[in-house]
Parts: C-alpha cells; sequence; structure tokens
C-alpha cells in the first residue's frame, strides 16, 4: 500500500473512532464463554501470521486458558473500582486498565491486517519449514454467531515455554522417556492485550512493548 492510502486509512480510522465500554462486553460475554470458537495464529518475528491445526481435544482448554482469567480481573475489577486510563496518560498502577487504539500501534496494525485482508494467504504452520523458536507471540481471533464482531486476544510467546523434540524427557509411569514430538508449548494464561474494535486494552504494558513493540509514554 503506498505510503498516500495508508495516511488516508490511518485517517479515516481516527475519524471513524468509537470508543469502546469493556465493561459491558464483559457481562455479555459471560453467556457465551462455552460456546466461543477460538482460532490461534502464531505471530512471527516479522508480524507475518500463521494458522495453527489443533487436535478437538484441545479447543476444550483454549476457552480456560485465554478467556477465564480476562473476564475474571475485568468483572471482579469492576466491584472494586477499575477504571479505564489512556495508555499514553501515565504508567501502568493497580487499580486502572490502560487503553490505547489499534491505529496508534503499527506492528499490531500491520498483524490484523493480514486477518482482515489477506486471511487467504496465511499459511499453516509447520515446525519444519517455520521453526516455532522464530513466533513471537501468539493472536486469538474469538467468534460466535450471536456476536456481531470478533475480539481477539494477543499474548507473547515467552522462549521457556518452548521445549524442542531433543531438549527434553517425559516422565510416564514413574520412568523418564525420551520426548517424542517436534516441539511442545505450554500458553501463558496471563491477561495481556485484548483488541475490541479498534481500541486495544493492555493487561501488561511490558507485554505490549515487547510484542509489538509500542511503549508511547
Amino acid at each position: 500500500m503506498e505510503e498516500n492510502s495508508v495516511e488516508q486509512e490511518l485517517q479515516k480510522e481516527r475519524d471513524t473512532y468509537q470508543e469502546t465500554d469493556v465493561f459491558a462486553w464483559a457481562n455479555n460475554l459471560v453467556q457465551y464463554k462455552d460456546e466461543l470458537k477460538i482460532e490461534i495464529f502464531f505471530i512471527s518475528k516479522n508480524y507475518v501470521l500463521y494458522k495453527t491445526a489443533m487436535a478437538e481435544g484441545l479447543k476444550k482448554q483454549l476457552e480456560p486458558i485465554f478467556i477465564d482469567e480476562i473476564l475474571d480481573y475485568i468483572l471482579e475489577g469492576a466491584e472494586n473500582g477499575l477504571i479505564v486510563r489512556g495508555f499514553e496518560d501515565a504508567e501502568a498502577e493497580t487499580g486502572v486498565l490502560q487503553r490505547t487504539q489499534v491505529f496508534k500501534v503499527e506492528k499490531l496494525r500491520e498483524t490484523l491486517g493480514w486477518l482482515r485482508t489477506q486471511e487467504r494467504e496465511i499459511v499453516l504452520f509447520k515446525e519444519d519449514e517455520h521453526d516455532i523458536n522464530h513466533m513471537k507471540g501468539l493472536l486469538a481471533r474469538v467468534t460466535h454467531p450471536e456476536m456481531e464482531k470478533p475480539f481477539y486476544l494477543a499474548k507473547v510467546l515467552p522462549k521457556s515455554q518452548v521445549m524442542k523434540g531433543k531438549q527434553g524427557w517425559m516422565l510416564r509411569a514413574d520412568k523418564f522417556l525420551p520426548f517424542d514430538a517436534e516441539a511442545a508449548l505450554r500458553l501463558p494464561t496471563d491477561p495481556q492485550m485484548l483488541i475490541l474494535e479498534q481500541d486495544v486494552y493492555v493487561f501488561s504494558q511490558g507485554k505490549l512493548k515487547t510484542l509489538f513493540g509500542y511503549d508511547a509514554k
């Protein structure tokens, strides 16, 4: 996309921006949370997206990992006086949920652009071709037939949570065995980034900087 076209698109997003209400969103989501469709994409160090294929049994683990803690944080926070404040206005502090806009975070904008305009070009992640150690983060797209728009959750993929095939052993029936998979991954459960329409709710200031390089203080 040419520079002028990019700037025009950004200006359009600024002009049409409408603030979201994360507390109303969380209250509404409770009724759907056990029926959500969650699709996982890897984000590479170059901000290229890759699809992931999952066994059916794993899909039941996604809702607790991606949804439960973020809902608990928001709903319990609402009862205890949690407020939303602009990310650029101040540093993170207890009792404050920070928010910025997608159009301000260039690398996040690029990443979401893959889904919104080039989804057919996104290829399936294959360890022998793409290497899990070259993946920087995860993007979850969450949908439900009765929800008008999807929302997204982004997380940093810590290298400490990735184990390649030759690096580990398995313990089974009190006996250590060779690890027989190409790689293993433990997904972080902590809330990090929630993208609602044009808003980014930042639960971890450091994770936003690590994943998308944004820290406009």
